[in-house]
């Protein structure tokens, strides 16, 4: 395993994963049942999962642009 590979995942956010993993199992529970919060509101639970992991690619994207600058950022 490489060094990079290491440090990142000792530095994982564990609210992040938390509320991934709560995410992932409200859309366990909407394939099971009709009592979801996709019937008592605008969204389902898909949508946080992508809310979730879009920001985590930001704050991941973020720290390589800080450390190696935009260019390394957007490769």
């Amino acid at each position: 395993m490489s060094n990079s590979i290491a440090n990142a995942s000792s530095s994982r956010d564990a609210q992040l994963d938390l509320f991934r993993g709560l995410a992932n199992w409200a859309i366990f529970l909407d394939h099971l049942s009709w009592m979801t919060m996709r019937n008592h509101g605008f969204s389902d639970a898909a949508d946080l999962f992508v809310f979730i992991s879009g920001y985590t690619a930001a704050l991941v994207f973020l720290r390589v642009m800080r450390e190696k600058g935009y260019a390394a950022g957007g490769r």
